[in-house]
């Protein structure tokens, strides 16, 4: 964790994609994501409010943010890529497992600040994935990048989440 925090060039030049590991880490991180995000509405430190129960609403928050996450990876594949295949998804998983990292961990604090820092954070991890796993050049992927927060925008407005929300 701390390599990735400090150098995340370095990290994603030591390591290398597996599929195992780095699935066990998405579903890990959102299952975390997911139990402190249901918590903040469940104690009203947002102005959303559950309309079912804490248990239920985990689950289905959880369910969105892994599906989420799987709309992102077939994305950034088919920009990254042009094509869909066991290996491209092995390499974007690994990619996206731990630029998801900040988001995941530090995006459920209900206040908006944080979660566009740990949105961009995020963003910045995903081109320096693409730049040194990858060996995409730095202006392709900058446009990935950007194809990506666009369809995170889209994502954001679509299901009427509080993503980024003051509250």
């Amino acid at each position: 964790m701390k390599i990735l925090l400090k150098d995340s060039d370095m990290f994603f030049e030591k390591n290398k994609n597996n599929i195992n590991r780095d699935a066990i880490q998405i579903i890990l991180l959102a299952v975390l994501f997911s139990f402190l995000t249901t918590l903040t509405i469940y104690e009203g430190w947002t102005t959303t409010k559950l309309t079912t129960g804490f248990v239920q609403s985990f689950i289905g928050i959880t369910i969105a943010t892994v599906s989420g996450i799987l709309i992102l990876i077939v994305a950034l594949m088919l920009m990254a890529f042009r094509k869909i295949n066991r290996t491209c998804f092995d390499k974007t998983l690994f990619i996206v497992a731990y630029a998801a990292t900040p988001a995941l961990i530090i995006g459920w604090v209900p206040h908006g600040f944080v979660k566009i820092v740990a949105i961009l954070w995020s963003l910045i991890f995903i081109k320096v994935g693409l730049e040194v796993s990858l060996k995409k050049s730095q202006k392709q992927a900058t446009l990935v990048v950007i194809g990506i927060a666009i369809i995170l925008a889209i994502m954001t407005l679509a299901t009427q989440t509080y993503l980024i929300s003051p509250l």
